[in-house]
């Protein structure tokens, strides 16, 4: 994270103002040096031209004064030489002698004739002493003075005339630098401001939109390229907030979607913490919740296997599968996909991975009872087959003997013949109540019929065993919603149940009565042993007989109770059993009046 800046950035229209000023003051600059030096070079170069003509004019007079070998006329000419410049002109050999000098003409002009002897003999110290004078620029002009030994002319011209010019440009200059950065100063706040101020507003727009506010907007009704910067930044915002909302939708129906998924995702970044995690995975590995984002893999509760196929995974990049739980042992059992997520962009060799959960738990239970169903139905049927083939042989081979003989042989295959029958058929009604599940079509039937009309089909059963069976149905019980044959058959079940392990002479209940949640309860009392503590968590599986009653019951299926309880689950209800103080069982069916869409329960508990 970058640190703030706690400077405060100077804001484009004071950087634009200074530029401006800065660019004046550079302009007059440039301006002003150059001018200066052109100045100065032009004062001189036009002094040397006009002192070059003069001397040129004045040559033939100097080279007489020279062969006369009169200073004092020479001394004169150099003055007439220096009328123009107010310098000081002077004629020196080559030899560096001075033939002649303006300042001993003025000396001796304002010299009185008694001391002009003494200003002589003194001259050349004099002249030798003011050579050159200061703040002066010198101009030498070569002569020819006849006779005498080549010469020249020089003049020292001095720079105050020019300096004085120079001040006055620089004053000039000045004037007009501060002029000019008066008027860059008002033509700057002018057009900085027209320039910064839509920029800095698209600026806050562009960090409004960074910090994901796409409320605001930069209207710059301008035909240049800050009108199109504003119109291109303003569609840019009005298309990023759409395609960040469509974004947000997407992944919000994303997460809605794996959120409801029965199948637990569990997601984890490049780091190895949760990026995702539905309530299904939570589930599924046990934990409370689902663990929160950001959360390290090492962390979570995982089993030992499974942390190191991801580990596994995250290094490999192959994606693996296993599977843990024992259907055997009571267990969930569980199969984990997991496979490796790796960002295109990505450089740094790091995967992340999902795991998708899926609870076998159910398939492998019925691959199981699958398999159960095959070894206990051909258990089942290996006993009566067995009597059946052994009593056909006794008649083949003529060992009945009488015909009341024959007859009880017949009827001993008929029995078991009937057994086998009974038993192909309930394993063939459970499978069809297993093929119902969100197709059934329920009908509106009165509660008393369908109780009467299951009593009515034990009712010679009972009778052969001296019992009776009592039907107590309240007269206020509204129809029930159910699929007649099969809800008769699971109260016939029960019935024939109660017929099978009560007493001889015995009274069995059913009744059927309104609860306060507003469900019918079919109840089936019998005077039997009832049903063990041990046992009553398995008594409605399939082929599981209860083994206490008046006498063995071998000849029953142990499908009977397991289809009620199928039954129970395709109306959406549930049936449980309770021991009656004093002896007896007591198998209680509790049905919704309509049990609408929510037919398929699968939660339903006995005991």
């Amino acid at each position: 994270m970058k640190p703030p800046n706690d400077k405060r950035p100077r804001r484009l229209s004071t950087r634009l103002l200074a530029a401006y000023t800065l660019l004046v003051l550079i302009c007059v600059a440039f301006v002003g040096i150059p001018l200066h030096v052109l100045l100065r070079r032009d004062y001189v170069s036009r002094a040397a031209e006009v002192f070059g003509d003069e001397v040129d004019r004045l040559q033939p007079d100097l080279r007489r004064a020279a062969e006369r070998g009169d200073r004092l006329a020479l001394d004169l000419l150099c003055e007439r030489l220096n009328m123009g410049f107010n310098g000081r002109v002077s004629i020196l050999t080559r030899d560096g002698r001075v033939m002649g000098d303006s300042i001993s003409a003025r000396c001796a002009e304002r010299a009185s004739p008694e001391c002009l002897a003494v200003i002589r003999t003194h001259r050349d110290k004099l002249i030798a002493g003011n050579l050159p004078v200061k703040d002066t620029v010198t101009v030498q002009v070569p002569l020819s003075l006849g006779g005498s030994a080549p010469a020249t002319a020089r003049l020292a011209l001095p720079l105050a005339p020019v300096r004085m010019q120079l001040r006055d440009l620089r004053t000039l200059l000045l004037v007009c630098g501060v002029a000019a950065v008066v008027v860059a100063l008002i033509m700057g706040v002018t057009t900085s401001r027209r320039i910064a101020r839509p920029i800095e507003r698209m600026t806050a727009l562009a960090e409004r939109i960074a910090e994901g506010d796409f409320d605001g907007s930069v209207v710059v009704d301008r035909p240049d390229e800050i009108g199109r910067l504003a119109e291109a930044l303003d569609r840019m915002r009005r298309e990023l907030r759409q395609n960040l909302d469509q974004i947000s939708r997407e992944r919000n129906q994303a997460l809605a979607i794996v959120g409801s998924m029965a199948d637990g995702v569990l997601a984890f970044d490049s780091g190895a913490r949760v990026l995702f995690a539905n309530d299904a995975a939570a589930e599924l590995l046990n934990m409370r919740t689902p663990p929160a984002s950001g959360v390290e893999l090492k962390a979570l509760p995982l089993r030992d296997e499974l942390l190191s196929a991801v580990v596994r995974v995250r290094a490999s990049g192959a994606a693996e599968s296993l599977e843990f739980g024992r259907v055997e042992a009571g267990e969930r059992v569980v199969r984990v996909t997991v496979s490796p997520v790796r960002a295109e962009n990505d450089q740094s060799g790091e995967r992340g991975v999902v795991l998708v959960l899926r609870d076998m738990t159910e398939a492998r239970r019925t691959a199981r009872m699958g398999r159960e169903l095959v070894a206990n139905a051909s258990h089942e049927l290996r006993t009566p087959l067995a009597i059946v083939a052994s009593t056909a042989e006794t008649l083949l081979d003529g060992s009945a003997g009488t015909d009341s003989a024959r007859r009880e042989f017949l009827e001993i295959i008929a029995h078991h013949a009937a057994r086998m029958q009974r038993l192909v058929d309930e394993t063939l009604q459970l499978s069809r109540l297993d093929g119902l599940a969100g197709a059934a079509e329920f009908e509106d039937v009165p509660v008393y019929e369908l109780v009467a009309e299951a009593a009515e089909q034990v009712s010679s059963q009972a009778r052969a065993r001296g019992q009776r069976i009592e039907l107590r149905v309240s007269d206020d019980l509204p129809p029930i919603s159910c699929l007649p044959n099969f809800l008769v058959q699971a109260l016939r079940n029960l019935l024939d149940n109660a017929v099978r392990y009560s007493p001889k002479g015995e009274r069995i209940l059913l009744s059927a009565g309104l609860t306060e949640d507003g469900s019918i309860e079919f109840r089936v009392r019998d005077s039997g042993p009832g049903v063990p503590p041990a046992e009553q968590k398995s008594i409605l599986e399939r082929f599981v007989r209860g083994r206490h009653g008046e006498k063995a019951n071998p000849e029953g299926t142990g499908l009977g109770l397991a289809i009620v309880e199928r039954v129970a689950r395709l109306h959406g209800g549930s049936i449980r059993l309770a021991n009656v103080p004093g002896g007896g069982a007591c198998f209680v069916l509790s049905l919704p009046c309509d049990p609408g869409d929510d037919s398929e329960v699968t939660d339903a508990s006995a005991g």
